[in-house]
């Protein structure tokens, strides 16, 4: 009997461990779905103004960080950008610019951009994968033609200083002009050094350097620096390795070795 009462008990809580698995599998299971997610972007690169909007359809999680993730990789590669390449960041997010980045779940491209400029769409897997580099190369596609020679609205935060351009070069800041740019200039001694359009201020500077290294390395004597400075009216840095003299103006190349600007010196300027 006891036995019987015992079995009838087990029996009935199996029958409701049955049914309580039953209505579990019964009920339906919730799957998360994309919507529309909006995030701004402000004062991109610690400038007042640079700002962007990132966007996407996708879920809660695929969104989570997405927007930190582009506004980092924005901001590293215009950190790791120099000369004209830090420029064209600024021309294509400007001052109050309204520049779209959109993120897409897409296996058809890794990143693309439109023909105005003005949108930046990348594939949801690149988040992960060289953001930096995508969101890099995008900008460099989206600014215009001549932004190789912009600012991003403060020339002394992007080169460092607002004496900045070439002979003859206009400061393409995205701000209302004048915007009190001015030429890159250097001196050897009593010779004024100026350089060609399209020389970054680095590269200028460095050959500065390297050229005031040669004329105070010992190399020439007092006598033969003075021929110098009264043959050359002007140093001027130009593109290539090559370095020369004519009627009164040493060009030099920024890849010049100082051995070649040291026989410059002596074969065309003193010797001419």
């Amino acid at each position: 009997m006891k036995a019987s009462k015992h079995f009838s008990i087990i029996a009935i809580i199996a029958i409701i461990a049955i049914a309580v698995i039953a209505c579990k599998e019964d009920e339906p299971t919730t799957t998360e779905q994309p919507k529309k997610q909006t995030a701004p972007l402000s004062n991109l690169f610690g400038i007042n103004g640079c700002n962007s909007t990132v966007t996407g359809y996708l879920t809660d999680t695929q969104w989570n960080g997405v927007a930190s993730k582009v506004e980092t990789a924005l901001n590293g590669a215009w950190t790791t950008a120099t000369g004209p390449a830090k420029g064209r960041f600024g021309n294509v997010f400007g001052l109050n610019y309204d520049v779209k980045i959109i993120i897409e779940v897409t296996s058809n491209y890794k990143c693309k951009t439109s023909a105005d400029g003005k949108t930046m769409t990348l594939a949801f897997s690149m988040l992960d994968n060289d953001l930096q580099g995508s969101v890099y190369n995008a900008v460099m596609k989206m600014a215009a033609p001549e932004a190789g020679i912009g600012c991003i609205g403060n020339c002394e935060q992007t080169y460092g200083t607002t004496a900045h351009l070439g002979i003859g070069e206009t400061c393409q800041c995205p701000v209302p002009k004048p915007c009190g740019c001015t030429e890159q200039t250097a001196t050897l001694d009593t010779i004024p050094i100026y350089k060609e359009a399209g020389i970054t201020v680095k590269e200028m500077n460095d050959t500065v350097t390297k050229i005031t290294g040669v004329y105070n390395s010992g190399a020439f004597s007092g006598s033969e620096q003075t021929k110098i400075k009264a043959k050359a009216t002007e140093i001027r840095i130009t593109s290539g390795s090559s370095a020369s003299f004519s009627n009164g103006i040493m060009s030099v190349g920024f890849d010049a070795i100082p051995l070649t600007i040291e026989d410059c010196f002596y074969d065309d300027v003193i010797g001419n």
